[in-house]
């Protein structure tokens, strides 16, 4: 089974708000798939949802609101209402992976640019 672990711990340790959407795209994936294909590993989503929890008050992102803190640890705490970018940049994650500019860039050279969001 293949992920997007290292690319994931990559945008949330360059940005810290990218928890929110990394949890819901991942939370999307496990609900919508139920256990077939995932978009990070089950170790990674629990560290993600331990880290927002920690994280909470500083965390800032438009979809923060539609998440129940008492509730990260499943795809419950965000009732069903998944949005639609979210979803969609979830479904182009699986189709084709990590952008290029991730795959392409070696170790010791620059991250890549903030500009891709997901």
């Amino acid at each position: 089974m293949t992920t997007l672990d290292s690319y994931c711990r990559e945008r949330i340790s360059a940005n810290p708000n990218m928890l929110v959407p990394w949890w819901i795209m991942a939370a999307w994936v496990y609900d919508q798939h139920r256990g077939g294909e995932v978009l990070i590993s089950d170790a990674l989503f629990d560290e993600i949802a331990e880290r927002l929890d920690r994280e909470w008050e500083t965390i800032t992102h438009w979809h923060k609101p539609l998440l129940d803190r008492r509730l990260l640890k499943s795809a419950l705490a965000i009732r069903g209402q998944w949005p639609l970018r979210a979803v969609h940049c979830a479904q182009i994650r699986l189709q084709h992976g990590p952008p290029a500019s991730f795959l392409a860039v070696p170790a010791s050279s620059p991250k890549p640019s903030q500009m891709e969001l997901f």
